[in-house]
């Protein structure tokens, strides 16, 4: 199953928003940019990567958990 997509976060409401949704995962998010991992439930690393879109993966074997968050990210897909 796909874990991973293209995200912007190029408004601060959903920056807000997005920060709020990835930290009830249980598994871990990573942005991803220029060969570079980041925490995704970081506010920092959000705020630092949010000039251009950026690669979002989940890291998880429960795929209830997967499916749930391509869901949700899908409504900031670059």
């Amino acid at each position: 199953m796909l874990n991973k997509l293209i995200i912007s976060l190029n408004e601060f409401s959903k920056i807000k928003e997005f920060a709020q949704k990835v930290v009830n995962y249980e598994a871990d998010i990573l942005l991803i940019k220029n060969g570079q991992f980041y925490n995704a439930k970081s506010i920092l690393s959000i705020m630092v990567l949010l000039d251009k879109p950026v690669e979002i993966q989940i890291i998880s074997d429960d795929m209830a958990e997967v499916r749930r968050f391509m869901t949700e990210m899908s409504e900031y897909k670059a």
